[in-house]
């Protein structure tokens, strides 16, 4: 009898883990998934793929951190792609961090890599650390942790270049265990801390996702403070809502650097207006697209995705096995007010991703501020994930609980079994359906090439559902088992873990990539070869270049006049054509005004077969407008190459010049318009959007003359040398932006905006030094808050470090 009671008593024996120890796996684990899937990524021997990484996202930190260490100063302008823009106040918001002076030290490509690995750590770490602060036990809190360092919100980011999503979607759990403890302890500190982390990821991370958990873990502590009216003392309630305001203002001082400057700049770029619901709404998540919570490869990976989006970068997959362990716990611990904050959470939060497929995203629409600015709703699924995974914890942590009453037991497996009973009734269901719907959704996809994908995925599909059966059915003999005492607790874990990593990991590995070094995959081409030669100050217009967007220009020191921008100058948009889009699109080229202004000197095309009989029609149609572009007077052929032509425009007007004539006009279109005449030259007038305030002059002859040269050139500073014979305007080739400021012989002197999106500075006769010169009052200002705050926080955390105990308030242990 004490036999039998001492075996019962070792397997009801909880599962012996240390935090150091749960916290050295959650450590280890990425460095693991890496080595397994792409060693060469942590070595740097080679370069992680990903979409948007690959397109502007390498280039433009390699050529920061560069113009950082040559210049020894932060680049404010970044001058390579669409007539140049900001950085600090632009898309290049992590100039404004640590980032690139640790770049300084790490290569730009191994940096980025690490930053996913530390990101998973984090992720997991804090997971971890939550579900302990929900009193879970440490076995099922780690694995938790692995279930969210490894869900597909987080990993597959890797594919799309995505880091500033993964590291949000990283430190939330982080910030949410700091933002519990200070509800439990009602201690400053943790609010401090909760608002660091915040604040740390809007900046280096991606600001909307942050914003959807702030408002999640705002809602948590409305209701954490009701539930303990009764409890906390008036002291205690006036406290806690001290604390949570400091924790408000914390967070904003650590956004002031990045988010003033770019608050100011909204008006100015491309993204920067409300654009709409239809706007709002873009990317949302597909309903359908819910099956893939179960089967992964429903609305197909990458290449055979065939879902209502134009395209799909990741996955929302973060395992069967942890969907089912959430089932068990609605089922087994509904009651719990934990249990129901975290399913009402992931129910509001799904239909928020659902975005335009449901009529609730408009009252989130008018209702939450903010919203109306943002697209993607798609992107707070990961709060779901995070919900999830804790209604998981909390159900297996009562499962393994509730085997030490033999009453309560007994009912948990009648109740379970039927649980299980329903599920596998119910996948088989939408199995069946899904073959029943196969035909009919196939005979509803109008695009040919989500056709061919819907097509190609289907074998993969039936791969997939074959594996999720497999889980479901091994998840729930485990759990069986488990609940009829054949296996131990420690059994169970041990069991459950390795097989949600092996779950994950076979998608995850989906989106791991691997290219070339950079050294290698951004190496000159042939068309680089030649424009090197050419060591003037001139942009190129990309007409038929297959790596236009890539940032191969920026690499080797070439100006575009397009490239790839999250947020383009709408001026500049305007001036080329482009309209509301922000991608390059240059219709307006089509007039050579338009070319010169921007001192576009070469122009990169494709060779064009003489005979064009054996094209369909709107091929010959394309090779037509081809040569009619290309097929002008002032065009020469300078190259000729294996895939490219390059042509050099003999008319390019100089990146400065001078002018004797102006002409004031308001409104955009008329001076599109305008330039849009072959008969209006723009070298001898200067068209300015707004009134100009001159001297009394004498008025310019046909004799005028005048020179132009530019002496200095750099990031934050333009200097050029001007000479006139009488009143004049120089005219800079460069993007006009309020934060450029001016210097004539040492006097300041306001920049006017020319040809709608250019700069122009009026100048007396005589020889002059112009200084442009790039400040930015609401950076300065910015800096000096988050310093401060950021100071705050430092001394916050040393405060508790060096007196955990004695000088301030207890705290429960983790």
């Amino acid at each position: 009898m004490a036999t039998k009671e001492r075996k019962l008593n070792q397997h009801h024996k909880t599962f012996i883990l240390s935090d150091k120890t749960a916290i050295l796996v959650l450590l280890v684990l990425p460095i693991v998934y890496f080595l397994v899937f792409a060693p060469s990524l942590l070595t740097g021997s080679k370069m992680m793929y990903g979409s948007d990484w690959l397109l502007g996202g390498y280039p433009a930190r390699e050529v920061i951190t560069k113009q950082i260490a040559k210049f020894k100063a932060i680049p404010m302008w970044y001058n390579y792609i669409f007539g140049g823009l900001p950085t600090v106040t632009g898309p290049y918001g992590d100039v404004a961090t640590i980032y690139p002076f640790i770049r300084l030290i790490i290569p730009t490509h191994l940096f980025w890599t690490y930053l996913f690995v530390i990101g998973m750590m984090i992720a997991g770490i804090g997971m971890y650390l939550f579900l302990k602060s929900l009193d879970i036990s440490n076995g099922i809190s780690l694995l938790g942790g692995i279930a969210y360092m490894f869900c597909g919100n987080l990993v597959s980011t890797t594919y799309a270049g995505h880091e500033g999503r993964m590291l949000s979607i990283a430190l939330f759990p982080l910030a949410f265990f700091f933002w519990n403890k200070g509800i439990l302890t009602k201690s400053v500190y943790w609010f401090v801390f909760a608002a660091a982390v915040a604040g740390f990821s809007m900046t280096h991370a991606h600001f909307q996702l942050t914003y959807y958990g702030i408002w999640l873990a705002f809602v948590y502590f409305i209701v954490k403070f009701i539930e303990n009216w009764k409890v906390n003392t008036r002291t205690e309630k006036i406290k806690l809502v001290g604390y949570v305001v400091l924790s408000v203002i914390i967070a904003i001082g650590l956004l002031a650097v990045n988010y003033l400057p770019l608050l100011a700049n909204l008006k100015y770029g491309a993204r920067g207006e409300i654009r709409g619901y239809e706007f709002a709404s873009s990317w949302s998540l597909p309903i359908s697209e819910l099956f893939d919570l179960i089967v992964p490869e429903f609305s197909g990976i990458l290449e055979n995705y065939w879902g209502q989006n134009p395209f799909k970068l990741h996955t929302e997959y973060f395992s069967i096995i942890v969907v089912l362990l959430a089932i068990l716990g609605i089922a087994t611990k509904f009651k719990d007010s934990r249990m129901k904050f975290f399913l009402g959470s992931a129910i509001v939060v799904t239909l928020i991703a659902l975005g335009g497929h449901t009529p609730f995203f408009k009252l989130i629409y008018y209702v939450l501020p903010g919203v109306k600015r943002f697209r993607g709703p798609s992107m707070a699924f990961y709060l779901v994930v995070f919900s999830t995974v804790v209604m998981g914890a909390i159900g297996l942590q009562y499962l393994s609980s509730s085997q030490q009453d033999k009453k309560v037991a007994g009912q948990l497996r009648k109740k379970i079994k039927c649980l299980f009973f329903v599920t596998v009734v119910c996948f088989l269901v939408l199995i069946l359906l899904f073959i029943m719907a196969k035909n009919n959704i196939g005979a509803h996809i109008n695009n040919a090439d989500k056709l061919k994908a819907f097509h190609n995925n289907l074998p993969i599909f039936w791969q997939g559902s074959l594996i999720a059966g497999l889980l479901i059915v091994i998840t729930i003999s485990l759990v069986y088992s488990f609940l009829h005492q054949k296996i131990s607790h420690n059994k169970l874990l041990t069991l459950l873990i390795p097989l949600i990593l092996f779950d994950l990991w076979r998608i995850d590995r989906k989106f791991l990539k691997v290219v070339e070094h950079p050294s290698i995959y951004y190496a000159p081409d042939e068309v680089i070869k030649f424009l090197k030669t050419d060591t003037t100050l001139h942009r190129v217009h990309p007409l038929y270049y297959e790596r236009s967007n890539d940032g191969i220009f920026d690499i080797h020191n070439i100006q575009s006049a397009g490239g790839y921008c999250p947020n383009p100058l709408q001026t500049y948009q305007d001036f080329i054509g482009a309209g509301q889009t922000v991608m390059y699109s240059a219709p307006n080229f089509l007039y050579s005004n338009f070319l010169n202004l921007l001192n576009i000197k070469y122009i990169i095309s494709v060779p064009l077969p003489e005979d064009i009989s054996k094209y369909d029609i709107s091929i010959q149609q394309i090779i037509r407008e081809l040569k009619n572009f290309v097929n002008r007077p002032e065009f020469e052929m300078v190259y000729v190459g294996r895939r490219n032509v390059i042509y050099k425009n003999n008319k390019i007007l100089p990146r400065a010049f001078v002018a004797f004539k102006y002409k004031i006009m308001a409104d955009k279109q008329e001076i599109i318009n305008l330039l849009k005449d072959p008969r209006f030259d723009p070298s001898q007038i200067v068209i300015l959007s707004d009134s100009v305030l001159i001297p009394d002059v004498s008025p310019a002859t046909e004799s005028f003359s005048g020179t132009a040269k530019i002496v200095k050139y750099t990031p934050n500073q333009i200097i050029i040398d001007a000479e006139l014979n009488s009143f004049g305007f120089l005219v800079l080739s460069e993007n006009y932006h309020p934060d450029w400021q001016c210097e004539v012989d040492g006097v300041k002197t306001p920049v006017y905006r020319a040809y709608h999106t250019l700069r122009a500075i009026p100048l007396n006769p005589g020889k002059h030094t112009i200084k442009f010169y790039y400040i930015s009052k609401y950076y300065q200002l910015g800096s000096v808050i988050t310093l401060i705050t950021m100071l705050f926080c430092i001394v916050a955390i040393i405060l508790r470090l060096k007196f955990p105990k004695s000088r301030l308030p207890p705290s429960k242990d983790l």
